[in-house]
């Protein structure tokens, strides 16, 4: 379970259902340490209230839609596509650092050509999440500019704060 589904879960419980769970509870569903992102309590509840409004859009669905259609069309595919999903995730954010550096929270890897077009760019992940505006099929030129920016392809990888680095690739 997430950190976000944890704080999520407290949130509905406290309130949505109105149900304070106890101190030992809230101690198995927080982590000791938040992730960067979730240190601010404002942050915390922005997260947590998109959590909450996408369960109910997710719950309205159910209720006002053709459940076949829905598992036919997206459930059955969301479930097939995560199996994948969960591999590009792990290669591209496991054994990282956990701060708000680019270049160290998450990975770029080296991948051939048909990976890259058949995952819109996401192996160059650092470029992805230091310039997200920048649309995946410009990520290339993104990576070719950071490179030159820290001095070459070696200067890149070293900067990396994952174990591996990404440049052996997956």
């Amino acid at each position: 379970m997430t950190t976000i589904c944890r704080h999520a879960t407290l949130f509905v419980f406290d309130n949505v259902f109105a149900v304070k769970l106890s101190a030992g509870i809230q101690e198995l569903l927080l982590p000791k340490k938040l992730e960067y992102y979730l240190q601010q309590k404002q942050r915390r509840y922005k997260v947590t209230l998109e959590a909450v409004l996408y369960l109910l859009m997710y719950f309205l669905m159910l209720v006002f839609f053709d459940v076949g259609k829905l598992w036919k069309y997206w459930f059955l595919p969301s479930l097939i596509g995560q199996v994948f999903l969960r591999a590009y995730l792990i290669a591209e954010h496991r054994e990282c650092q956990s701060n708000t550096n680019m270049l160290s929270n998450t990975r770029t890897t080296k991948t051939f050509w048909l990976e890259r077009q058949l995952a819109w760019n996401m192996p160059y992940h650092v470029e992805h999440h230091a310039f997200p505006y920048v649309p995946f099929y410009l990520l290339p030129d993104a990576h070719r500019a950071l490179v030159q920016q820290l001095g070459g392809e070696t200067q890149f990888y070293q900067k990396s704060g994952c174990n591996p680095d990404g440049r052996e690739g997956y």
